[in-house]
Protein backbone atom coordinates (compact mmCIF):
# COMPACT_ATOMS: atom_id res chain seq x y z
CA UNK A 1 0.00 0.00 0.00
CA UNK A 2 2.81 2.45 0.92
CA UNK A 3 4.70 1.65 -2.29
CA UNK A 4 1.65 2.53 -4.39
CA UNK A 5 1.20 5.87 -2.56
CA UNK A 6 4.91 6.62 -2.98
CA UNK A 7 4.69 6.01 -6.73
CA UNK A 8 1.62 8.24 -7.02
CA UNK A 9 3.36 11.01 -5.08
CA UNK A 10 6.42 10.77 -7.34
CA UNK A 11 4.21 10.82 -10.45
CA UNK A 12 2.49 14.00 -9.22
CA UNK A 13 5.87 15.68 -8.61
CA UNK A 14 7.06 14.72 -12.09
CA UNK A 15 3.96 16.30 -13.66
CA UNK A 16 5.42 19.70 -12.76
CA UNK A 17 8.56 19.11 -14.85
CA UNK A 18 8.26 19.79 -18.59
CA UNK A 19 8.76 16.88 -20.95
CA UNK A 20 11.92 16.49 -23.01
CA UNK A 21 10.02 17.27 -26.22
CA UNK A 22 8.74 20.54 -24.71
CA UNK A 23 12.28 21.54 -23.75
CA UNK A 24 13.62 20.68 -27.22
CA UNK A 25 11.24 23.25 -28.74
CA UNK A 26 12.94 26.12 -26.94
CA UNK A 27 15.99 27.55 -28.75
CA UNK A 28 18.41 30.15 -27.51
CA UNK A 29 19.08 33.12 -29.75
CA UNK A 30 22.59 33.20 -31.15
CA UNK A 31 24.75 36.10 -29.97
CA UNK A 32 27.61 35.62 -32.42
CA UNK A 33 28.71 33.39 -35.25
CA UNK A 34 31.98 32.62 -37.03
CA UNK A 35 31.75 33.17 -40.79
CA UNK A 36 33.98 33.89 -43.80
CA UNK A 37 34.80 37.51 -44.59
CA UNK A 38 34.87 38.20 -48.33
CA UNK A 39 36.17 41.35 -50.00
CA UNK A 40 33.90 43.07 -52.50
CA UNK A 41 34.76 46.42 -54.08
CA UNK A 42 31.07 47.18 -54.75
CA UNK A 43 30.30 47.47 -51.03
CA UNK A 44 30.71 51.01 -49.63
CA UNK A 45 33.34 51.67 -46.97
CA UNK A 46 31.87 51.26 -43.49
CA UNK A 47 29.16 48.87 -44.71
CA UNK A 48 28.81 45.07 -44.77
CA UNK A 49 26.46 42.87 -46.81
CA UNK A 50 24.99 40.07 -44.71
CA UNK A 51 22.35 37.43 -45.42
CA UNK A 52 18.86 38.07 -44.08
CA UNK A 53 18.78 34.66 -42.38
CA UNK A 54 22.02 35.32 -40.49
CA UNK A 55 20.88 38.85 -39.57
CA UNK A 56 17.64 37.47 -38.10
CA UNK A 57 19.48 34.74 -36.17
CA UNK A 58 21.89 37.26 -34.62
CA UNK A 59 19.34 40.03 -34.11
CA UNK A 60 21.12 42.44 -36.47
CA UNK A 61 18.94 45.29 -37.72
CA UNK A 62 21.22 48.21 -38.57
CA UNK A 63 24.79 47.80 -37.26
CA UNK A 64 27.06 44.80 -36.81
CA UNK A 65 30.43 44.17 -35.22
CA UNK A 66 33.10 42.13 -37.01
CA UNK A 67 36.00 40.76 -34.92
CA UNK A 68 39.06 39.27 -36.60
CA UNK A 69 41.19 36.95 -34.46
CA UNK A 70 40.02 38.66 -31.26
CA UNK A 71 42.12 41.75 -32.04
CA UNK A 72 40.71 43.77 -34.91
CA UNK A 73 37.19 45.08 -34.31
CA UNK A 74 35.09 46.90 -36.87
CA UNK A 75 31.69 48.48 -36.42
CA UNK A 76 29.86 48.43 -39.76
CA UNK A 77 26.48 49.44 -41.14
CA UNK A 78 24.53 46.31 -42.15
CA UNK A 79 23.12 45.86 -45.63
CA UNK A 80 20.74 42.91 -45.33
CA UNK A 81 20.42 40.89 -48.54
CA UNK A 82 18.07 37.92 -49.05
CA UNK A 83 20.17 36.42 -51.86
CA UNK A 84 23.44 35.94 -49.91
CA UNK A 85 24.81 32.74 -48.40
CA UNK A 86 24.48 32.50 -44.64
CA UNK A 87 28.16 31.66 -44.08
CA UNK A 88 29.67 34.78 -45.71
CA UNK A 89 29.82 38.51 -44.98
CA UNK A 90 30.94 40.89 -47.74
CA UNK A 91 32.87 44.11 -46.98
CA UNK A 92 34.98 46.71 -48.78
CA UNK A 93 38.65 45.61 -48.64
CA UNK A 94 40.41 48.96 -48.19
CA UNK A 95 39.91 49.48 -44.41
CA UNK A 96 40.73 45.82 -43.72
CA UNK A 97 43.87 45.64 -45.86
CA UNK A 98 45.29 48.54 -43.84
CA UNK A 99 44.83 46.43 -40.69
CA UNK A 100 46.38 43.33 -42.24
CA UNK A 101 43.19 41.32 -42.70
CA UNK A 102 43.15 38.96 -45.70
CA UNK A 103 40.29 38.02 -47.98
CA UNK A 104 38.40 34.87 -46.94
CA UNK A 105 39.39 35.24 -43.27
CA UNK A 106 37.28 33.63 -40.57
CA UNK A 107 35.68 36.33 -38.40
CA UNK A 108 33.16 36.55 -35.58
CA UNK A 109 30.02 38.54 -36.40
CA UNK A 110 27.58 39.86 -33.80
CA UNK A 111 25.01 42.62 -33.43
CA UNK A 112 26.56 45.94 -32.41
CA UNK A 113 26.15 46.71 -28.72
Amino acid sequence: MEAKEGRERIARMLDVLPSASALAGEQKQLREKRVRLKFEEAVEKGHARISAKLARALGITDKLEVVVAGRTRLLLQAIIDESLEEERVFVNPSPLLEKGVADNSIVTVRAAR
